[in-house]
């Protein structure tokens, strides 16, 4: 898939800590973790198919938020923002692409606050629309974004990751303007832009990946704090990587060899799940997944990215479900043991190449 093959290039542009968890704690990742470990993790699965009329197709490079009863759906390769219904009917859009106050030509990242659409888009763009209809309320310009935003209550969190020279590589724009830094950091590498959400949020804290770390930050009241640290084993990024003198240089270096960076993570109250993906050369990636109630880690496979249509899909987790996106000329490949775990296996017979995305609701025993 497209998503997986670009990814390269992308990298060259990209113990939880509250209420009874020890930040301090390293949580191993397993090294090798049965292919058939899924179907064992999943108690059911439900599947959405999209609505597959053309003017509404997704297409490679996919996010999804939940709003009340309802998907929502952005499409950064061909800037398109679109509202599902909980069956998959399509409901309605927000903004299109273009230049004009209402338009974006590119999507950094959306966030759903309260009853209102947020867009991030063109490097230096917010523009914010009604959730129920999709209507224009406003547009702003603010050239200090870096490659993903989010509004908490105090400002504007925005992320730039490692730029080297001593910069943060998360800031806050306060709500009067001022802004402050976080996690500045001398090392200097490429900058990642990366292709999932950074930020997570849970009742008053906000979570967020960062970068190439293997650790897991939350930002609250002001704060920034570590809460998960991941062990990656023998695919950790040698610590020579943020030593070269040329940016250039160390991308080579990590190019060349296996390593393992947190692609995703979402906080739901005391529950989270993590996905983390393993880049080697001249291979597609291997994603490890993990998934954590009661402070206790289930970790899992999803079979073989591009074969497997849940491998390297995962997009959210919400009240105890987890939501895969599923590339319809995939869904022929899911294994016999997955199968049996789907309440409405008829969906199938109706799935083509042709169709669009399909949401699969995937609970966990």
């Amino acid at each position: 898939m497209s998503r997986y093959r670009s990814f390269l290039a992308v990298l060259l542009l990209l113990a939880a800590c509250s209420r009874g968890y020890d930040p301090s704690e390293i949580i191993p990742i397993p090294e090798n973790i049965s292919s058939g470990s899924f179907s064992d993790a999943v108690s059911s699965i439900e599947l959405v198919p999209l609505s597959s009329d053309m003017e509404h197709q997704l297409g490679q490079n996919v996010e999804l938020k939940l709003w009340e009863d309802s998907f929502v759906v952005a499409d950064n390769q061909t800037s398109r923002i679109f509202r599902f219904s909980d069956n998959g009917e399509f409901i309605n859009r927000y903004g299109k692409k273009g230049r004009g106050p209402q338009e974006y030509s590119s999507i950094d990242n959306i966030q759903v606050r309260g009853d209102t659409m947020i867009v991030f888009a063109d490097g230096q763009r917010i523009l914010r629309f009604h959730m129920k209809d999709g209507s224009w309320i406003s547009t702003d310009e603010m050239e200090s974004l870096g490659v993903q935003s989010y509004y908490v209550d105090d400002g504007l969190l925005t992320y730039i990751g490692y730029m080297g020279d001593g910069d943060p590589r998360l800031s806050l724009i306060s709500n009067d303007g001022k802004a402050s830094g976080f996690l500045n950091s001398k090392k200097s590498v490429m900058a990642y832009s990366p292709r999932n959400p950074v930020f997570s949020e849970s009742g008053d804290d906000v979570f967020f990946v960062d970068s190439y770390s293997n650790v897991i930050n939350k930002y609250s009241f002001g704060k920034v704090e570590p809460c998960f640290t991941f062990d990656f084993g023998k695919y950790a990024i040698d610590g020579s990587f943020y030593e070269f003198e040329n940016r250039m240089d160390g991308a080579r270096f990590l190019l060349s060899s296996e390593f393992e960076i947190i692609d995703r993570f979402c906080a739901d109250g005391s529950d989270y799940m993590l996905e983390a993906m393993i880049q080697a050369p001249r291979k597609a990636p291997a994603f490890n997944y993990g998934f954590s109630r009661k402070g206790r880690w289930t970790w899992f496979t999803c079979g073989e990215a591009s074969v497997d249509p849940f491998a390297g899909m995962f997009m959210d987790y919400a009240d105890g479900v987890a939501y895969f996106l599923l590339d319809p000329s995939l869904m022929g490949n899911i294994p016999a043991p997955v199968v049996e775990k789907i309440k409405n296996k008829k969906v199938l017979d109706t799935i083509s190449d042709e169709s669009n995305f399909v949401i699969a609701k995937v609970r966990f025993k």
